[in-house]
């Protein structure tokens, strides 16, 4: 079942690429640690297995598109677990504890 089209979802990931790259200068991430280099080293794997995607913007055609999607999930699941660690104090930070 196909909920886009995928032209459409080419489209849309090059442009995530392309905001996950800039995002930590956009946001002024002064810091050399993984809040700088994870988003841009996902855009830039985004770009790579969408180059390798047989699909309208795919250049060389040697991925299929539900193992493109399979690491889009994947890409996404990486974003997520950053952004909860971020929320939870940090890298190089001690977890915080909770009482139960």
């Amino acid at each position: 079942m196909r909920f886009i089209p995928t032209q459409v979802h080419g489209v849309l990931d090059y442009l995530t690429a392309g905001v996950l790259i800039a995002a930590p200068s956009m946001l002024g991430f002064r810091k050399h640690g993984m809040q700088t280099w994870l988003p841009i080293a996902l855009g830039v794997g985004t770009i790579g297995y969408s180059l390798l995607t047989d699909y309208e913007l795919g250049v060389f055609k040697i991925i299929p598109m539900p193992m493109h999607l399979a690491l889009g999930q994947w890409s996404a699941a990486c974003r997520l677990a950053v952004a909860v660690r971020v929320r939870r104090g940090g890298f190089g930070a001690a977890p915080r504890s909770r009482a139960l």
